[in-house]
């Protein structure tokens, strides 16, 4: 176990600098030394392990502090389950070891791994830099230009929040190239914040039919009490073979309510904020396995998005993989689309080579309601809003008389 106990006044001095953690978290943290753990300086060499030590020793209630001339390897998942309102500090660099996509990919496609920063039933945790310098290189260039396929069954997530985790805080970091996911929170958590970040990956493969749901930068389902703000995304395909937006920076799945967005930058993107139900389990879904009855009634609600800058394919909008259920009182109000599609609906969406003949089984037996819907203050070049009433006939599309859908338009207008 390679981690020091501080003493030095000038590191507590400006540790006090991070006091201002939100509810109890701020008022749990003890005023005991940080725990430090040192990297071994060789990519080969995990420093995960000494990072796990430094959390079960000042998890519950301390500090945990990577410090900035420290650039950390990991090869292994990073487990945040004894962290008890605890302030994890990122000021070095954690860059991901290359060569073990396999053994990340593979893993967690059956469970014997989890994500990287894996955070399961934690209650109070701050993970963050308090200079804005800190970084987390996933280094999955190499895994991006090696694959010859999109990875349609592989959604891992760097961060994973779940298991009913509640108060976490990620914050001011700069995140590139992970594998697929950046942050994905789902498991019925709570009470999370995500502001002040950097998302970034390039070398993705592009617009390919089996990819657009292969890469996300904030995915939430199955939570509440979701705060967004101050997040810059952008993704970019390579320079050859696949080219063309990718991903999507924040799609909203099944159980997503009562989220706040505001002030999010979405570039190179396929989708840009979306409602996407079905993208976390894709194959999953396909399988129409039995959805609780309480997720059909409430699927996903109580949404606000605002000031979103958009340049990719899909701004905005509601789509589906084929889910029953009930999309309620979701607003995107302040949307500047620089290109790319202002608003987009389509609640049987299934884009993949192998799987289109759902497409109209969908449309014949879909049973699904969408309502108290809003698109307001869209500006962009040209942009006229869709005429009155156009998305609210139950048959558009060949949908059956089983589907509702009841959305408004207000304030639309150029540049």
């Amino acid at each position: 176990m390679i981690f020091n106990q501080l003493q030095a006044a000038v590191l507590l001095l400006g540790l006090q600098a991070t006091a201002g953690i939100a509810g109890s978290t701020a008022n749990s943290i003890s005023k005991r030394d940080p725990c430090v753990p040192l990297a071994n300086g060789f990519e080969a060499i995990d420093d995960s392990p000494a990072i796990n030590d430094a959390l079960k020793a000042c998890g519950n209630g301390g500090t945990i502090v990577l410090p900035a001339d420290q650039f950390y390897s990991i090869r292994s998942p990073i487990d945040f389950t004894p962290c008890k309102n605890c302030d994890f500090q990122i000021e070095g660099q954690l860059i991901v070891a290359r060569g073990q996509w396999d053994y990340w990919r593979y893993g967690f496609s059956n469970g014997s791994v989890p994500a990287f920063f894996h955070v399961p039933n934690v209650h109070g945790a701050r993970i963050h830099s308090v200079t804005g310098k800190g970084v987390i290189d996933g280094n999955a260039i190499e895994y991006y230009t090696t694959r010859y396929d999109s990875g349609i069954g592989s959604t891992i997530s760097f961060f994973e929040i779940k298991n009913s985790s509640s108060d976490i805080t990620i914050e001011n970091l700069v995140m590139k190239n992970v594998m697929h996911r950046f942050i994905r929170a789902q498991g019925n958590s709570t009470n999370l914040t995500f502001r002040n970040l950097t998302l970034t990956m390039e070398e993705q493969w592009g617009d390919y039919p089996r990819n657009q749901y292969d890469a996300a930068g904030i995915e939430l389902g199955m939570v509440s009490g979701v705060s967004i703000s101050d997040i810059t995304m952008a993704f970019s395909s390579m320079k050859t073979r696949v080219t063309g937006p990718v991903g999507i920076c924040i799609p909203f799945d099944v159980g997503a309510h009562n989220i706040d967005v505001r002030r999010v930058t979405c570039k190179g993107a396929w989708g840009g904020v979306l409602v996407s139900m079905g993208a976390i389990d894709y194959l999953t879904s396909l399988l129409r396995e039995p959805v609780p009855p309480s997720l059909t009634a409430d699927t996903i609600g109580n949404i606000y998005v605002s000031d979103l800058t958009f340049s990719g394919n899909l701004a905005t909008g509601i789509m589906s993989y084929w889910f029953d259920g009930n999309t309620h009182n979701v607003t995107w109000d302040g949307v500047t689309v620089l290109d790319g599609t202002p608003a987009f609906e389509n609640l049987c969406y299934l884009k993949s080579h192998s799987n289109t003949p759902f497409v109209p089984n969908c449309f014949a037996n879909l049973e699904a309601t969408v309502t108290d819907v809003w698109f307001k203050r869209f500006r962009g070049n040209g942009l006229v809003a869709p005429e009155k009433g156009s998305w609210d006939n139950p048959g558009k599309a060949g949908y059956n008389n089983k589907t509702v859908i009841r959305v408004g338009f207000e304030d639309w207008g150029s540049l």
